[in-house]
């Protein structure tokens, strides 16, 4: 019999015993809020510093909070990632996170309405607690951990889409300083949706409410398209390798290209982007994909930049008016892709990841082991990293291992969602 962990909150913590609230739960948190808030003045009282039973009731009749103490809540609002969408279809080799595509049969997209009742739930709930609390809400946390940014996109009953930059601005509404970030591998150059959702984040990014504070391009040798390309080398399909080496080249060189106003010297926002550049030491693993193909990659992404740069200039001149703005694109690529870190120390032998190292430095039963070791002494801390699913339950996790916990977010959209990592199984752990 499958018997999956349960983390459970509602004993874990005080102040996480779940009860049903009555009207008079409600009015002595109103009143304990207003009192902290008076005694707390000029400053603002810290959510994790209140005593989160008097404070629980103040949440009574937000649906989305059904079910849930101020505990649960102040741990998913602090410490929680919402995942908007889960799974990938890039099958990066170095994926830490083995992310799967995207399937009909799991519930892999949150739904509009649900995100839209979360943030109007915790709206209201500021609102209640008022102006003199403050309530941090995911203060630079990325929206994703196992989808690429350019991919994301949530629908509403009627089959309306909305993009990441969609979501960011709607997730914005409940804290004027909340920043994100965005990864992304790529595009394909001729998927006009995806080509114009980019185009879009650049125009976002331009202006002065933005809320994404980084965004980074995943520059490797670890694609499924580069890494298939070698695949094919090996096997003396010479002719078909290098016909994906080209596709590779030309889609990061359009990423690039598309990013350029971000780029440009008078912006001077370039400090927003980066690249996330890693590669496995050669003598660390049997495979070419290593630093020295990471090394060829950045050399013919950069030629074919120049390029389409050139072309720009002989043509449409949307970026280039002149071959100094060409040169000086050219230095600050090359500046920001030289000054990231690409060493092995990036790359964690976690999910698909390990098949590259010759001997892994771990195995995963044995960070499933040092996994709920670190639980337990959390416990002490008062708290877990979370990760929201789209259909708002909640899992605990680090690294490449995940544990189910019993808070879920009360959410319309239901369905299986599949395992963040590898997921903790075949007995109970119970707190």
């Amino acid at each position: 019999m499958k018997i999956t962990p349960i983390i459970n909150y509602s004993t874990f913590f005080k102040g996480g015993l779940r009860r049903p609230l009555t009207q008079y739960d409600y009015e002595r948190a109103k009143k304990y809020c207003k009192e902290k808030g008076e005694s707390e003045k000029p400053a603002k009282a810290k959510l994790e510093k209140l005593d989160e039973d008097k404070l629980n009731g103040i949440q009574k009749g937000i649906k989305v909070f059904e079910g849930l103490s101020m505990k649960d809540i102040s741990e998913i609002l602090r410490h929680g990632y919402l995942l908007l969408n889960r799974g990938c279809n890039n099958n990066c080799a170095h994926c830490g996170y083995s992310a799967a595509p995207y399937s009909i049969k799991t519930q892999d997209r949150m739904s509009w309405e649900d995100l839209c009742s979360l943030v109007e739930g915790i709206k209201e709930l500021k609102t209640r607690m008022g102006s003199q609390i403050a309530t941090p809400v995911w203060l630079n946390r990325a929206l994703f951990i196992d989808s690429d940014c350019i991919n994301v996109e949530i629908y509403d009953k009627k089959g309306n889409s909305y993009d990441y930059v969609d979501c960011v601005k709607k997730i914005a509404e409940t804290n004027p300083r909340y920043t994100t970030q965005y990864d992304t591998s790529g595009w394909n150059p001729k998927n006009d949706e995806h080509q114009k959702r980019a185009e879009k984040l650049v125009n976002y990014m331009l202006s002065p409410n933005n809320k994404i504070s980084q965004l980074y391009i995943s520059l490797n040798p670890y694609h499924v398209i580069y890494a298939k390309a070698q695949s094919l080398k090996e096997q003396g399909e010479g002719k078909k390798a290098k016909k994906l080496e080209k596709k590779y080249y030309e889609r990061m060189a359009n990423v690039m290209f598309t990013l350029t106003p971000l780029v440009m010297p008078d912006k001077k926002i370039n400090y927003r982007m980066g690249f996330l550049t890693r590669a496995i030491d050669s003598f660390q693993t049997d495979t070419t994909l290593d630093e020295d193909a990471l090394k060829d990659i950045i050399k013919n992404v950069l030629n074919k930049l120049e390029k389409m740069y050139f072309k720009d200039l002989m043509g449409e001149r949307k970026f280039v008016k002149s071959k100094k703005d060409i040169k000086d694109l050219m230095y600050i690529y090359k500046d920001l892709i030289e000054g990231c870190d690409s060493t092995t120390e990036n790359i964690l032998p976690l999910g698909r990841a390990q098949n590259l190292f010759i001997e892994p430095s771990s195995t995963l039963e044995k960070r499933k082991t040092e996994f709920l070791g670190e639980l337990k002494k959390e416990k002490n801390k008062g708290h877990f990293a979370l990760a929201i699913n789209p259909d708002g339950s909640v899992v605990t996790f680090t690294q490449d291992v995940s544990a189910k916990t019993d808070i879920s977010l009360n959410f319309e959209k239901k369905g299986e969602v599949k395992p963040l990592g590898s997921e903790i199984e075949n007995f109970v752990y119970i707190i």
